[in-house]
């Protein structure tokens, strides 16, 4: 029972730790250039004006707020789960 738990908590933590860490690399500007080449590569092909001084880029649509939550839930949960695996293996 108490392995099963333990289990869970990690899939959880690690599922917390992924998305904070991929919205705090997506917030470092990491990916905006490839955003910007693939909107003027799409949009040359239909003709038509090039829309990237409209769109937003990703890096501005991450909210500051949504990585700390993230990332303070995964460590508090892989805290819970060593305390669990300490008290497990005692």
């Amino acid at each position: 029972m108490l392995i099963t738990l333990i289990n869970t908590i990690f899939y959880l933590a690690i599922t917390y730790l992924i998305n904070g860490l991929y919205l705090y690399v997506v917030s470092k500007r990491f990916f905006d250039i490839t955003a910007k080449s693939f909107r003027k590569i799409f949009s040359s092909h239909k003709g038509s004006v090039l829309v990237t001084d409209e769109q937003r880029l990703p890096s501005e649509q991450i909210n500051n707020k949504s990585i700390y939550f993230f990332l303070l839930h995964g460590i508090i949960l892989n805290f819970f789960m060593l305390i669990l695996l300490i008290f497990h293996y005692l």
